[in-house]
């Protein structure tokens, strides 16, 4: 690409234009984090600190042509999952935001910049559309919960800062849950086997990541494997007592839940969900190994019941 030329933004109803922030044609939101509700000032400092965008300025600047100034107003007679967003011109274009969950206060911003940037576009033939924004916006969410899961256990173990980006763009989409799918890939105490090599996340690089997540109104779930899609961690002698088939671990033996266990308390105490995601699919040949020479031949679906009721 042509380092001299600017990035061309099309679709499939309008022109190609450069896209250029900031300039003649950008707008700027100042976001009142001061004045926002205490419990949204750490997220929106998050948002506006690293979001890859630029359209955020500080709330003092005056520097840029087009500034529309952005409040939140957090109150009980908006509906759970509903918000709305009102504009009133000005000097400086007013835009308020009223909502009741946290995470739709975040949702809202992100339809704010909707807005801004289909300002730009506007102001292509309408250069006022810039300068007295008049817009309404209201929504209302279908699902209380809307979760987004990320596989974490294929060789690309997302790190803290690419996790904290992610969060960053699923609050502003209102995502309210975040899975990290990890079968080997989190630190088990006194056990150095498991997830060998593998990147796996921390305690504290967890507990880091509930922490961000929390302050823009999202929960993250531990999402773990308890019986099939363990062959990474039954690779290792270590674990050769635990192992039915290459995949798939020992069902019935008592040493087996005391293994679980340890799993389940390292991956959910770093997060303040009470939730907690137990996968046992895809377990394949379920009580054909190991299983069979010390239990006997046992149909596969009851031993899931069973396990699944330890």
């Amino acid at each position: 690409m042509d380092g001299g030329s600017p990035m061309q933004i099309s679709t499939p109803n309008e022109d190609p234009v450069p896209r250029v922030l900031q300039d003649a044609i950008g707008v700027n939101l100042a976001v009142d984090v001061e004045g926002a509700p205490g419990h949204l000032q750490q997220g929106l400092q998050q948002i506006i600190g690293s979001h890859n965008v630029a359209y955020f300025a500080q709330t003092s600047s005056a520097q840029a042509e087009h500034v529309w100034s952005v409040q939140f107003e957090h109150t009980e007679d908006v509906a759970s999952g509903t918000f709305d967003v009102r504009s009133v011109t000005g000097q400086v274009p007013q835009i308020t935001v009223r909502y009741n969950r946290t995470i739709d206060a975040f949702r809202a911003l992100g339809q704010v910049l909707t807005a801004a940037r289909a300002a730009e576009v506007a102001a292509l033939t309408n250069p006022s559309a810039l300068q007295t924004p008049d817009f309404t916006i209201s929504e209302s969410a279908q699902f209380e919960t809307l979760a987004l899961m990320i596989d974490c256990s294929r060789n690309g173990v997302l790190n803290v800062n690419s996790v904290r980006a992610m969060l960053r763009n699923m609050a502003l989409m209102g995502y309210t849950m975040l899975q990290l799918y990890t079968e080997d890939t989190y630190k088990v105490e006194g056990e150095p086997f498991f997830g060998y090599l593998r990147g796996g996340y921390t305690h504290d690089e967890l507990r880091a990541i509930d922490d961000y997540a929390f302050a823009m109104g999202i929960e993250v779930v531990a999402c773990i494997q308890t019986l099939g899609h363990l062959g990474q961690m039954l690779q290792w002698p270590r674990y050769a007592g635990l192992r039915d088939t290459n995949e798939v671990i020992l069902s019935r033996a008592p040493e087996t839940y005391a293994f679980l266990e340890k799993l389940i308390k390292a991956a959910s105490a770093p997060l303040r969900s009470k939730r907690i995601h137990i996968g046992m699919d895809e377990a394949y040949g379920v009580g054909e190994g190991r299983f069979r020479g010390l239990y006997g031949q046992v149909e596969g679906t009851a031993i899931f019941v069973e396990h699944l009721g330890r």
